[in-house]
């Protein structure tokens, strides 16, 4: 079974430790790929590891979430820096978990399935106690067996 690469924007918040217990709780099925994090430490090492006030943060951030290997971006940062981001990862065709109102608020024409040449797709992602790894995509019920669904199967 092929491990799904989850880049964590926002690693260092609630939703973003709560991935990471769930990447750390399946690691036959998930890997950190990409880190993500505002004034805080970063939790552990990854492929990509950034701090938001780092000089050329955008650029990299841009890359991480494009970058073919990264199979799913899980949006967890307040606010409109949340929508470059994601936009950009949409635009490659990646999975995207939304755990921010703000970028449905923003563009939500822009963030809803399509069914684009890209094949991306975005999947809400729980700000409660729930995992924050997607649990149903926006368009419709979730499938394992799904083409799009980013989960792997069991």
């Amino acid at each position: 079974m092929t491990r799904l690469r989850v880049a964590i924007l926002g690693a260092t918040g609630s939703i973003g430790s709560q991935a990471l217990d769930v990447i750390d709780r399946f690691p036959d099925r998930f890997e950190v790929f990409g880190l993500l994090a505002g004034e805080r430490a970063l939790p552990r090492e990854a492929r990509f590891a950034i701090r938001a006030a780092d000089p050329d943060a955008e650029e990299r951030i841009e890359e991480m979430v494009t970058h073919p290997d990264c199979d799913l971006v899980l949006t967890a940062i307040p606010g409109a820096r949340a929508l470059p981001p994601t936009l950009a990862a949409l635009r490659a065709g990646k999975v995207v978990a939304l755990a921010t109102k703000e970028v449905l608020v923003m563009a939500a024409p822009s963030t809803a399935p399509s069914g684009s040449a890209s094949g991306a797709s975005t999947w809400t992602a729980s700000s409660g106690s729930c995992s924050p790894l997607p649990a149903a995509p926006s368009s419709r019920p979730p499938s394992s067996t799904s083409p799009r669904s980013p989960l792997p199967r069991r």
